[in-house]
């Protein structure tokens, strides 16, 4: 069973926010560059409006008032051979109530070319009371094929992501200028398994947050003949409606009632996010399940 108690074809979308900061990587080798060692003339990186080398998202999930989780997602920048790639890091591990009958802590790991946004790289580590599973996954994308550690050589799509890289190509490269009902569309391998994601903007809402009220991008589930989804109430999620395009927060029905996931912290996103601006006014608000 996991945290939020949904099957994870249901979740998707929703693990793609998970990552704790302080968690050792032990899937790698590779050394982590500071930002001031960071030498690369990238106007990619300088284009980049929706997040920064840095930023940290931190995350709670609870199931009405009780806690049951907690998450950061964090972004680094690291050097590999002659190259640097962003480094997103995402962990869940759950909390409070839930803590006390079930251990859980998953680290999940992408490496991703600052350009295309696509992931040259993916690592899953699973721990979730006795069971464990660990899995490499490499990106072949001149040859349209993926290695997994699991289960060898698989052909994929040209344009396949991570669920983690999934959440910033989409943040980078998908929210901007939708229209309404426009259908967003992510072809995402996880679990050794291809899926496409399919959400539908529905409107742009005020709601409250732990930052103050701020505007956001409202997506469902496209609802498909025995789809996971039978309701889009099934699964909303808020998005803020700037050029961070940050997640603040999801409501996800479950067996026993609602889960919600809200942000209930960041640090260094990008300057020109309502986040940031609400932050340096000294906003406050709380979150309206």
């Amino acid at each position: 069973m996991n945290f939020i108690f949904l099957d994870m074809k249901k979740t998707l979308f929703i693990f793609s926010i998970f990552a704790l900061l302080f968690l050792k990587n032990k899937a790698q080798n590779l050394e982590i560059v500071s930002i001031d060692k960071f030498k690369r003339d990238s106007t990619a990186m300088a284009d980049n409006k929706s997040f920064q080398v840095g930023e940290i998202l931190r995350y709670d999930a609870k199931f009405g008032v009780v806690k049951g989780g907690e998450a950061v997602l964090v972004t680094k920048i690291e050097e590999i051979g002659d190259s640097y790639y962003y480094h997103f890091r995402a962990v869940a591990k759950n909390a409070g109530f839930a803590g006390n009958f079930f251990f859980l802590e998953n680290v999940y790991d992408s490496y991703v070319d600052i350009i295309s946004g696509l992931p040259i790289k993916s690592v899953r580590n699973i721990k979730e009371e006795n069971y464990r599973n660990y899995n490499e996954v490499l990106f072949d994308r001149t040859k349209n094929q993926i290695i997994s550690t699991n289960k060898g050589v698989v052909p994929s799509k040209p344009n396949i992501v991570d669920i983690v890289s999934g959440f910033y190509y989409t943040r980078r490269f998908l929210f901007n200028e939708l229209k309404k009902n426009q259908i967003i569309l992510l072809n995402v391998y996880f679990e050794d398994k291809f899926y496409t994601l399919k959400f539908k903007y529905t409107k742009t809402e005020k709601i409250n947050t732990n930052f103050g009220r701020v505007e956001c991008i409202k997506l469902v589930p496209v609802i498909e003949p025995n789809g996971s989804f039978k309701k889009e109430k099934d699964l909303q999620i808020w998005i803020t409606n700037d050029d961070a395009h940050i997640l603040v927060k999801v409501k996800a029905a479950v067996a026993i009632g609602t889960a919600v996931i809200v942000l209930k912290d960041f640090n260094y996103v990008v300057e020109n996010s309502f986040l940031q601006k609400n932050k340096e006014k000294g906003e406050k608000g709380e979150d309206e399940d």
